[in-house]
């Protein structure tokens, strides 16, 4: 369903078009799942995606450029069309769309990086403020932002991810593939989550009443209220 060739600059992932006819949604889910798979072999890769078509739909770019915001430790060389048997299509034609703009996570306190149980990959980058839309914020780590995330913002951690505000946006925990990460929003009401290749989408629930987490349980995520222990271990962890 996708090709992973390398190239002199970096990689091709070649997108079939048996992906592509299922549509945009299929797109990206089929895309999400190979790039969560592959862990942090694509860290810092530079990736060209070729779609198996005679012409580039917006809808499919768009789909790409979503996915790919939930994975910025990937470096986009552009979108093309590709058919088998040709050559590659000539420069002017390769789609660079932007990305969501990044908004980096403050430098962590002494007391904030402090290792965990779990050893050092569970420390914990800290943001404060709120992220407006098209805004998104990325850690290697852990992450805990001070703040609301408004929908159209998105947050991405390779750890645990903690929200001391509202949660209207697009979340990813876990962005490596742990499915065992979490995610903490005192008002948890998001567009969409993914905790490793898990994925969540908005539903019509009332906006809730207390504090909420989110794990994986099976094939899927689910919403929890956080109860009093869970609250006493998130402070514990809060610098």
């Amino acid at each position: 369903m996708i090709e992973i060739k390398g190239y002199r600059d970096g990689l091709r992932f070649i997108i079939k078009k048996t992906v592509l006819e299922g549509g945009p949604k299929d797109l990206e889910r089929v895309l999400h799942d190979k790039i969560s798979t592959m862990g942090d072999f694509l860290v810092g890769a530079e990736v060209m995606f070729e779609l198996e078509s005679a012409v580039l739909s917006p809808d499919d770019v768009q789909a790409v450029v979503r996915v790919l915001d939930l994975f910025p430790q990937i470096s986009l060389v552009g979108i093309r069309s590709y058919r088998p048997g040709t050559a590659s299509p000539p420069a002017s034609e390769v789609v660079r769309p932007e990305r969501s703009r990044d908004v980096s996570p403050s430098a962590p306190s002494p007391q904030a990086a402090r290792s965990t149980a779990n050893g050092p990959s569970d420390r914990i980058d800290l943001h404060y403020g709120t992220l407006r839309s098209g805004q998104r914020v990325f850690s290697p780590r852990s992450l805990l932002i001070f703040g609301n995330v408004n929908p159209g913002g998105r947050v991405v951690a390779h750890g645990n991810l903690y929200v001391m505000g509202s949660l209207g946006g697009i979340a990813a925990a876990g962005a490596g593939g742990n499915t065992r990460a979490f995610i903490y929003a005192e008002i948890m009401d998001p567009l969409q989550l993914y905790i490793g290749d898990r994925v969540a989408r908005s539903t019509d629930r009332s906006a809730p009443e207390q504090p909420e987490y989110a794990v994986v349980e099976g094939d899927q995520i689910i919403i929890y209220p956080a109860s009093d222990s869970f609250l006493r271990h998130l402070r514990q962890r809060t610098p």
